[in-house]
C-alpha cells in the first residue's frame, strides 16, 4: 500500500514540476502563458499544494 502511494506521489510531483518548467519555458520565449491555458493549470496546482 505504501509503495503505491509512494509512486502516485512521485507521479504527481513530476507532473506538476512538468507544468511549473512549462511555463518558465513561455516567460523565457516572451509567450503570454495565458493564450497557451498554462495559468489555469498552474492556479489549480497551487490550490492543491495548499
Amino acid at each position: 500500500m505504501n509503495e503505491t502511494l509512494g509512486a502516485g506521489n512521485a507521479a504527481e510531483n513530476v507532473r506538476v514540476q512538468s507544468v511549473s518548467n512549462s511555463a518558465a519555458f513561455c516567460k523565457a520565449n516572451k509567450i503570454k502563458a495565458g493564450e497557451l491555458g498554462i495559468d489555469d493549470i498552474l492556479s489549480n496546482s497551487r490550490n492543491r499544494e495548499d
